[in-house]
């Protein structure tokens, strides 16, 4: 069970930067649409729950993710885990921008970002049963709410709703036109090659695709397909991080690396006869108004 391609890529490319301590983690949540931030409504909650909590370890594996049978999260700070309940899509929740900088999710404590839990949540058998009838999209609503209410229940979470305006960009085309790329036939599954994370040579790959995840996670910012350029293509595209302290490079005193080519709006005028426009867009969040670590088991 995954989420939609977009955030599970944004999700994926955050994985050295869930926590100061951790260098890998995985997180893998479910499709569809996403549960409506704020406190949860009554939903069927899991049947057996364990919370234990752990040092954040160094170089252990992490993740987080919805199974056949419920939810499990193994050496990962909490916010991650209210990040996936209420599928917050701002990137810069999990630090995707360039330089890496992690924004906090509004009232959450320092604790739920320097401690680690592992949970593991089960579902009765009837409720697997009745979860197997729905579609995706029930089903993924159906699962972030039973992970808010046991967040409601074992951390004592209350919450609501906020939105607000964020920075964002449109990707559109120039005057002149869009070049140096190739339609592919619909049908043609799409394939990504990175070689790093600053040069893509893309197959069949929606534009759709290319604004959101992809340039939305390396601009930390929310990019929409604005191009109007429908179908598949194929194309490459090769550009220098923005700053020199990407994500997940751990801050020292050795001189940043020098730019070697082109800044990525530079590189998409000049590669593909596109650009990013900035603008704003509205984003519903979450405000944590109570939090308290764990109940015992």
């Amino acid at each position: 069970m995954r989420l939609n391609f977009g955030w599970a890529f944004l999700l994926a490319l955050a994985s050295t930067t869930l926590c100061p301590t951790q260098a890998i983690a995985q997180i893998v949540v479910s499709p569809g649409t996403a549960a409506i931030p704020g406190n949860p409504p009554k939903a069927p909650s899991f049947d057996v729950v364990s919370i234990r909590p752990r040092e954040c370890k160094p170089g252990v594996f992490a993740h987080t993710m919805f199974t056949p049978d419920g939810f499990t999260s193994t050496n990962t700070p909490l916010y991650v885990v209210l990040i996936v309940a209420y599928e917050l899509r701002d990137p810069t929740l999990l630090g995707i921008q360039p330089g890496g900088h992690l924004s906090r999710i509004p009232g959450a404590p320092e604790w739920t970002y320097s401690d680690c839990y592992d949970i593991q949540a089960k579902m009765a058998d009837s409720d697997i049963a009745e979860l197997n009838t729905f579609g995706r999209e029930q089903r993924a609503a159906r699962l972030q709410l039973m992970l808010q209410a046991l967040l409601a229940d074992r951390f004592n979470l209350t919450v609501h709703n906020e939105t607000k305006d964020v920075p964002a960009f449109d990707l559109v085309v120039v005057s002149r036109g869009p070049k140096n790329m190739k339609k592919e036939s619909d049908s043609e599954p799409p394939t990504l090659a990175w070689q790093g994370r600053t040069h893509l040579a893309a197959h069949a790959l929606p534009f759709t695709d290319l604004a959101n995840p992809i340039l939305t996670g390396r601009m930390g910012s929310p990019v929409a397909d604005k191009t109007g350029l429908i179908g598949k293509y194929d194309f490459t595209l090769d550009w220098s991080p923005e700053t020199a302290n990407g994500a997940g490079r751990e801050s020292d005193n050795t001189p940043a690396p020098m730019p070697s080519g082109p800044s990525i709006f530079t590189a998409l005028q000049e590669q593909l006869g596109l650009k990013l426009k900035p603008t704003k867009v509205p984003m519903e969040s979450i405000v944590i108004d109570h939090i308290e670590r764990p109940s015992e088991n």
